[in-house]
């Protein structure tokens, strides 16, 4: 059996022990940089570093997160709502319906329903400042230290802030596993450029 098998069949018997003893589970791995896009490409050479990046995040929130946004990147996601406020779109319903429209393109979207409002609540606490947004994506949904660079929804390089890394060795052994990966260290070497 495969240590991936013998992984499943262990989280499920534990998922039906804490069920038994009357606990449930409350909190969720979000992949900063989700799977599917891996799959389409989309993480270019940069996939060793940024496909084991993980959140812990509450059930609930990870299904309303992705009820929004699909498999968008955070940073994807902060310059839509960027665009959105810019364009003078600053409430809930004209931002949702902003970013359904640009991640949907051509095909036809519907406004904003009740339960994509009830998503947007439980993930914003139903803030409509551009500036707590931002740092409620960066804060929650972003791995620490990490952001990339992305042009055409490709990830085209990365910028990587040690200081604010807690599991540096991992994340350096990881960008080194990275292929034709360039780094330029800057700042101490606390600051990286991957290219």
């Amino acid at each position: 059996m495969s240590s991936r098998q013998s992984s499943k069949k262990k989280k499920k018997k534990d998922h039906r022990q804490a069920q038994h003893r009357g606990y449930s589970y409350k909190r969720d791995e979000h992949h900063v940089y989700p799977h599917s896009r891996k799959k389409d490409g989309d993480l270019g050479k940069f996939k060793q570093l940024l496909h084991s990046l993980r959140l812990k995040v509450i059930i609930k929130k990870h299904n309303a997160w992705h009820h929004l946004f699909f498999n968008l990147f955070g940073e994807e996601i902060i310059f839509l709502i960027k665009t959105a406020f810019k364009n003078g779109r600053t409430s809930a319903p004209d931002i949702i319906y902003f970013i359904k429209q640009a991640s949907r393109g051509s095909r036809t979207v519907a406004e904003a329903t009740k339960k994509d409002l009830a998503a947007w609540k439980e993930v914003f606490n139903g803030y409509n400042s551009w500036r707590k947004i931002k740092k409620e994506i960066q804060k929650e949904w972003m791995y620490p230290g990490i952001k990339a660079i992305i042009l055409q929804h490709k990830i085209v390089g990365v910028i990587v802030v040690l200081k604010n890394i807690s599991k540096k060795s991992r994340v350096i052994d990881d960008i080194y596993r990275c292929k034709n990966a360039k780094v330029i260290s800057l700042k101490n070497n606390q600051l990286l450029k991957i290219t």
